[in-house]
């Protein structure tokens, strides 16, 4: 969802700015709206409800793990999805701390992946 968001750059920036020139207002129009469904509801709303919830389902479908890597991933997962609630008044520096923590939690998980798949040492004789 994030990445649809900002697909907006790449894809339709350019051409307002082209036609800003001929016409600014339809141009300023067109970006706002854009920037309202693509950025804010498709890109933040939906992604940061996404992401919250894939990593809820990540935790409960790996039920071996350490309780530190649940209990970060489940803080991450709850502080990212608060960024719903930054339109209402919510201070949004909570979603950026959320995402801070998933990403090192992000890392654990490939670490401990990775660990877990690396085949067993043979016995030194």
């Amino acid at each position: 969802m994030q990445l649809l968001g900002l697909l907006r750059w790449p894809f339709a920036v350019p051409s307002l700015a082209r036609a800003h020139a001929a016409d600014p207002r339809t141009a300023e129009t067109v970006f706002a709206a854009l920037n309202d469904y693509l950025g804010v509801a498709v890109g933040e709303t939906l992604g940061y409800l996404f992401t919250a919830a894939w990593t809820l389902l990540v935790l409960r479908a790996l039920p071996a793990m350490p309780r530190w890597f649940t209990a970060l991933g489940a803080v991450s997962a709850v502080a990212i999805a608060t960024g719903l609630l930054v339109p209402l008044g919510f201070p949004g520096v909570v979603n950026f701390a959320g995402y801070l923590g998933w990403s090192g939690w992000m890392l654990a998980l490939a670490v401990l992946t990775a660990r877990d798949r690396l085949p067993a040492p043979e016995p030194v004789s």
